[in-house]
């Protein structure tokens, strides 16, 4: 099961925001862990990821040539699972594959941005930027056992 998927999103999808604009939220996190080492490796996936380390192609483009429409705990590292079902999701169910809400991250992902709404951003490197230092100090109190 998924920890998000673009179809999750269908019921708040406002009139004329795109599929791309409804995951950028999952593109930019996602992002941020690969910057980390926390997504999973795969063979088939080394040129892309490689692309996406040298800002070749924006956390969006990654995201859906990589994860194409949800992520799922196999796409991250034990380390990634773990912060993701602190941050990103709150009382994940892995049997199940569902959570009991949304974690601290949307909060901070509609902090980051001018307009305050989540269908707003563009999944680009300057979107990527204004939101890794809230991700980045969210995993350092992660990693002191404070998510706050």
């Amino acid at each position: 099961m998924a920890y998000d998927r673009v179809e999750n999103w269908h019921v708040a999808q406002p009139d004329g925001v795109s599929e791309e604009a409804l995951m950028a939220h999952a593109a930019l996190y996602l992002a941020w862990l690969a910057s980390h080492g926390m997504v999973a490796r795969g063979d088939d996936n080394d040129a892309i990821d490689a692309d996406l380390a040298a800002r070749r192609i924006t956390p969006l483009d990654w995201y859906w040539d990589r994860f194409a429409n949800s992520f799922h705990p196999e796409d991250l590292t034990p380390a990634g699972q773990r912060f993701t079902q602190a941050y990103y999701v709150i009382g994940y169910d892995a049997e199940i594959g569902e959570a009991d809400d949304l974690g601290p991250y949307f909060d901070d992902y509609s902090d980051a941005f001018p307009t305050g709404e989540m269908f707003d951003v563009a999944g680009d490197w300057a979107d990527f930027d204004l939101l890794a230092p809230r991700i980045a100090a969210r995993h350092a109190g992660f990693l002191q056992g404070d998510l706050s």
